[in-house]
């Protein structure tokens, strides 16, 4: 495991939702995000942050990703993926 991306994960409160690995969310309205393909999360945290996915918890997450940066992104996506 990289210790950095796992520590960037757990910084920006991605946890707290999906869960410590991102396989367990707190609730069933939270989707499980580990083990996705690192361009599909990337895609879907870019488009969170720009405001053009709009479902769901999109209002929430949109507030989250904007202390997000794209390079945090990328690397949140890429330990996402691995996990």
């Amino acid at each position: 495991m990289d210790i950095d991306s796992a520590n960037l994960y757990f910084a920006k409160a991605c946890a707290g939702c999906h869960g410590v690995d991102g396989r367990t969310p707190t609730t069933p309205y939270y989707p499980i995000i580990a083990g996705q393909n690192k361009a599909y999360i990337y895609n879907q945290l870019r488009d969170l942050k720009n405001g053009s996915r709009t479902n769901s918890m999109s209002i929430v997450m949109k507030g989250i990703m904007s202390a997000v940066s794209d390079e945090e992104m990328h690397i949140i996506a890429a330990w996402l993926a691995k996990q």
